[in-house]
């Protein structure tokens, strides 16, 4: 299973959360992993997410949270395989950083 990792900044406001959450499973995405900070004007949360079709793409994923409102600066990383224990890496980083440069999105 690959799991896609993504970086958002956003104002930390009521209902900042929610909407993106919102968007990502409205997308077609399922969050995995989800790990937050903030201070009292702005957040950072990093989810862990998977494709539910491979018809889905994190690039045009990220195009959409950054147009949400609030939304300061989104990144995305590198898949991170998983075999069948969660967390328990599959491959190097350097084949993730190959994998990605041939990626179709």
């Amino acid at each position: 299973m690959n799991i896609n990792n993504l970086t958002i900044e956003f104002d930390s406001a009521e209902g900042s959360i929610r909407r993106l959450l919102g968007v990502i499973e409205a997308r077609g995405f399922q969050v995995r992993t989800m790990t937050m900070g903030s201070d009292l004007e702005r957040a950072n949360i990093t989810v862990g997410i998977t494709p539910r079709d491979e018809g889905r793409c994190v690039n045009v994923l990220s195009r959409q949270i950054a147009r949400v409102s609030g939304v300061h600066h989104v990144a995305s990383f590198p898949p991170a395989m998983v075999g069948p224990s969660m967390g328990s890496p599959a491959m190097s980083s350097s084949a993730l950083a190959r994998e990605v440069a041939h990626g179709t999105c």
